[in-house]
């Protein structure tokens, strides 16, 4: 019997809602600011509330990561600091709602691969508007490690530039696809990759691009695949740093601020960095088991080291440190498990959906070591959001589907 009329017109306001998130996640914050809420909307309007709170309890992705949720906002409560941000840190972690929102309130695998679609059309429209400043038709930022991005800041268009990069590569290698289906994505791949490698300055989004470049050798080739995808890595990125001043730059950069770390002199982006890393251990040590609290961590910091106009951050740009600072060695294992079971339910998927899902896993794991990527707006709602997708892009993985 088909579902009831209301039940089908509820289904597709949702999915309507996921298809804009999705397109709306390479764009302005802004523009996201519109599209969540309304997805939002359209969770509580579907049928059956009941039916898709139990379908949360059976994902282990979407439950464990309401527990770290609600970690985040307990631990805004049991520490307090002076000037302590606990509720505007809390509130950045509310977005954590978006993926058990998405695997139980998605209905429809054909609206999953409609939103990845989207994305990608989104995401589009910033490496269009990327060539454009190149070429001199729009004009660049001023600020030079953002000078040929699209409408959003360069750490988070290279991680979400590495992502489509591979899901274009994925596309362009299916031999289940006609050949000119396959030559478009191959295009699509080249001109993604080439803007990712040449006019991005993001060094992290050049990490994130060659280590799902190297699981996609990996995923196609076995163990034979390190090997060829190291070596088109060493390949692609001699040619960049021949082709691009920019990421000559970028790249140069690394070993010259390690060496003048290694003089003394940490006023640098990686001195500063390395840094933050080392006196985030020296407090996850001081309070290793209930952490500083939710937005304690630069009150905590300023105790702990003073003022410091050379090193003043509300975060360590790295979110593992992050998080086991303001949670504890709990709020750590529930981290840890909560991506151990991430990339089992991704595992679990079709050969389709298993690789983009765990490329996504690979990437937000390497971006977490250098930025803090969960808090941050666009990092962590376009992981959110587009784990969320490729969870539902099957129909085993819909099996929580509520009827009327």
């Amino acid at each position: 019997m088909p579902p009831h009329p209301q039940t089908t017109i509820r289904s597709r306001l949702f999915g309507a809602a996921l298809v804009i998130a999705a397109f709306t996640l390479a764009l302005p914050v802004a523009w996201g600011s519109f599209a969540l809420p309304l997805l939002l909307a359209a969770w509580l309007l579907g049928p059956d509330l009941r039916a898709r709170i139990r379908w949360i309890g059976q994902s282990a992705p979407a439950w464990l990561a309401l527990v770290l949720l609600g970690l985040f906002f307990a631990a805004a409560l049991w520490r307090r600091w002076p000037e302590q941000d606990a509720l505007n840190f809390s509130m950045k972690y509310l977005k954590l709602c978006l993926l058990p929102i998405i695997i139980a309130g998605t209905q429809d695998p054909r609206t999953s691969r409609r939103a990845l679609d989207a994305f990608l059309l989104g995401l589009g429209i910033e490496v269009l508007i990327s060539y454009l400043r190149a070429s001199g038709i729009a004009a660049p930022f001023p600020d030079p490690n953002q000078r040929y991005i699209g409408l959003i800041n360069h750490i988070a268009y290279g991680f979400m530039l590495a992502f489509g990069c591979y899901v274009l590569l994925w596309r362009a290698l299916d031999r289940t696809a006609s050949r000119r289906t396959r030559l478009l994505y191959a295009t699509l791949a080249a001109a993604f990759c080439a803007n990712l490698l040449l006019l991005n300055a993001g060094r992290s989004g050049y990490v994130e691009f060659f280590a799902v470049l190297l699981l996609l050798f990996v995923q196609r080739r076995g163990a034979k695949g390190v090997a060829l995808g190291a070596a088109l890595g060493v390949v692609l990125l001699a040619l960049a740093m021949q082709l691009s001043t920019t990421t000559r730059q970028r790249i140069v950069e690394i070993p010259r601020n390690l060496m003048a770390m290694r003089e003394g002199n940490l006023d640098t982006s990686a001195g500063i960095r390395l840094e933050h890393y080392r006196r985030a251990l020296q407090l996850i040590r001081k309070h290793w088991l209930l952490g500083v609290g939710t937005g304690g961590f630069d009150a905590a910091y300023q105790s702990a080291f003073g003022a410091d106009a050379q090193m003043p951050t509300n975060n360590p740009e790295n979110e593992y440190l992050l998080v086991v600072a303001q949670l504890g060695v709990l709020g750590g294992l529930v981290l840890f498990a909560w991506c151990i079971a991430m990339w089992r339910a991704a595992s679990a998927l079709p050969a389709r959906q298993r690789d983009p899902a765990q490329a996504l896993l690979v990437a937000m794991a390497m971006g977490c070591v250098f930025n803090s990527q969960l808090l941050d707006a666009l990092e962590g709602r376009f992981f959110l959001v587009m784990l969320g997708v490729l969870l539902t892009m099957s129909r085993s993985a819909a099996r929580g589907t509520v009827e009327g």
